[in-house]
């Protein structure tokens, strides 16, 4: 499992509840090809649903263009085979985690928050 940040160095930096505007996953696709998807949505493409929220709640509001110093990503990685010839009863678990910590995360951002992030729908 490993953990990576975009952006400028945040080693060490905590990140708060009331910081995180979405929380997601994804089992197929990549994560690459998933983040890809929001940025495509948040500067003018199509794709991802929170990408589009992003548009429209921040950069239409600042009216204003994608820079660098926008939302940075956090995010958790754990490999596993999504393809359903090829997958383990190990791979089918780590799936399931992946789910169950999405949950968790959401849960414990409106335990401290009282709201969910912004950008999630559901």
């Amino acid at each position: 499992m490993c953990s990576r940040l975009t952006g400028p160095e945040l080693r060490g930096k905590k990140i708060e509840a009331q910081d995180v505007w979405y929380v997601g996953m994804t089992n197929e696709g990549g994560l690459s090809n998933r983040l890809g998807q929001f940025l495509s949505s948040a500067t003018g493409g199509f794709g991802h649903s929170a990408g589009l929220r992003f548009r429209k709640l921040w950069l239409r509001r600042r009216n204003a263009k994608w820079k660098s110093t926008d939302p940075l990503f956090a995010y958790v990685e754990i490999p596993c085979e999504t393809e359903k010839p090829w997958r383990s009863v190990k791979d089918l678990r780590r799936m399931g985690t992946v789910a169950a910590l999405e949950y968790e995360i959401l849960a414990k951002i409106k335990e401290r928050t009282g709201f969910g992030p912004v950008l999630n729908k559901k």
